[in-house]
């Protein structure tokens, strides 16, 4: 017998239900014969074939609705737990990088995440290393122009010092004291005391 028998189509054909309601006491082996049972074996094979594989479609059916219940409460169980896992990620990350905040180096005042204010900052920190290239430039162009200065004054001192020395001036020549001449003056009326006067002429 093969076992690809439609099992829908021979309920539907079978009374089982009308069989099995019947009052099994009420008969007695005596009444059996067995010649009859050894005529209808076959038929009874059948309707045991039959009945099995009614039974184990059930089966399979309402092992199928169970499992698939249970794999659909491991799935909302699993859904839960990675809900959950992610509400606890979300917090974990807020509290290390913080709530988004508005940036003072953004003029529009918004709201920016902590990846967003990061290049900001990043941007900002490059145009200060420009700046500060800039001016390490301007001081070296100022202390190569002050090291030109310097040696240029340290040459003409050094000429200077090479020259004969200058004639001094007339105003020096006037400055210079002459000799001194002494000057004695004698009053008439006093001939015995004379008083002598030191005068310098110039």
């Amino acid at each position: 017998m093969s076992s690809s028998v439609d099992v829908s189509e021979l309920e539907t054909q079978f009374e089982i239900k009308n069989f099995l309601e019947q009052n099994v006491d009420e008969l007695s082996s005596k009444e059996v014969d067995i010649s009859l049972l050894m005529k209808y074996r076959p038929l009874l094979r059948f309707y045991y074939f039959i009945m099995f594989r009614l039974i184990m479609n059930r089966f399979h059916t309402q092992r199928i609705a169970g499992q698939l219940l249970m794999i659909e409460a491991e799935i909302a169980e699993r859904e839960n737990q990675r809900s959950q896992k992610m509400k606890e990620l979300e917090a974990a990350i807020l509290e290390h990088t913080g709530k988004p905040t508005c940036s003072p180096f953004d003029d529009s005042g918004q709201k920016l995440s902590l990846v967003e204010r990061l290049e900001f900052c990043e941007k900002q920190m490059e145009e200060l290393e420009r700046k500060v290239d800039s001016m390490s430039d301007l001081t070296i162009k100022c202390l190569n122009l002050m090291m030109l200065d310097t040696e240029a004054a340290e040459a003409a001192k050094d000429e200077q010092n090479g020259l004969p020395p200058k004639p001094p001036s007339a105003g020096n020549r006037r400055k210079v004291s002459g000799p001194r001449r002494q000057v004695t003056i004698v009053h008439q009326d006093t001939i015995d005391d004379c008083e002598t006067v030191s005068l310098d002429r110039v």
